[in-house]
């Protein structure tokens, strides 16, 4: 599936050092995720995970204990949906996968595509 990598640089990076980051980052895929909300739970802390909400929505929702989600609208206009708020709390969408489909002008934005590993 496309995938891209925050971490593995920025417009400085080259395309060679992204990828190889993004296969060196593939392999931990949610785990940083549970590893922070168990030592929340261990804590009795409310998890509250920052950015990305399209993701962090569904990982929260997922998680049996309290968690907030933080809005942050920056990454909209990359998306054709919207995530929807209601009475101060943010919708799961009920649509396929995270439930958003990329908006058009993504593919202006793509500088190089690759593939790894098989798909099943």
């Amino acid at each position: 599936m496309p995938c891209y990598n925050t971490s593995g640089g920025y417009l400085q990076a080259s395309i060679e050092a992204v990828i190889e980051r993004a296969e060196q980052s593939r392999a931990r895929g949610i785990t940083p995720f549970l590893t922070v909300a168990g030592l929340a739970q261990n804590r009795g802390m409310i998890l509250a995970p920052h950015f990305v909400m399209e993701i962090h929505l569904h990982l929260a929702a997922a998680y049996e204990h309290a968690t907030w989600v933080e809005h942050f609208e920056w990454l909209e206009p990359a998306f054709n949906e919207r995530l929807k708020i209601r009475d101060g709390k943010m919708l799961v969408p009920g649509r396929p996968g995270l439930g958003l489909s990329l908006h058009e002008q993504i593919a202006g934005w793509t500088l190089a595509q690759s593939e790894i590993g098989k798909r099943c």
